[in-house]
């Protein structure tokens, strides 16, 4: 497989954690109140990034883990500046939220770099 090839394989990996994560605070924002959905998708998000890191290095693995917890962090952050933030609230205000955005964020990168290194040994 190409670099370029391999590249596209995070690239889709990390496009599925934020679709997932998106999800979750979607249909949180339908069935609870908005405090429920954000400590969902706290949780939810870094079971996600286990999942999706598992599933990449178990098959694929071609990046080190450092490499694929960046590749996620860095997806989400743009996926939520370019298209949540600016697309669909049309405001940052998101941003302002350690548990909407920044601790989701954080624990993100630490899941898929604790899996990536697990998986490595």
């Amino acid at each position: 497989m190409s670099r370029l090839s391999q590249g596209l394989v995070l690239l889709a990996f990390s496009f599925a954690l934020w679709a997932f994560c998106g999800s979750l605070i979607a249909a949180g924002q339908l069935i609870m109140s908005m405090d429920a959905t954000l400590v969902l998708h706290a949780t939810g998000a870094p079971i996600g990034a286990v999942v999706a890191a598992w599933t990449y290095f178990r098959f694929f693995g071609s990046f080190t883990p450092l490499a694929v917890a960046l590749a996620f962090l860095v997806t989400a952050v743009l996926l939520d500046v370019f298209v949540v933030a600016m697309l669909i609230e049309r405001s940052f205000a998101m941003f302002a939220s350690p548990l909407g955005t920044w601790i989701p964020l954080t624990l993100i990168f630490l899941a898929a770099l604790v899996t990536g290194l697990a998986m490595r040994q």
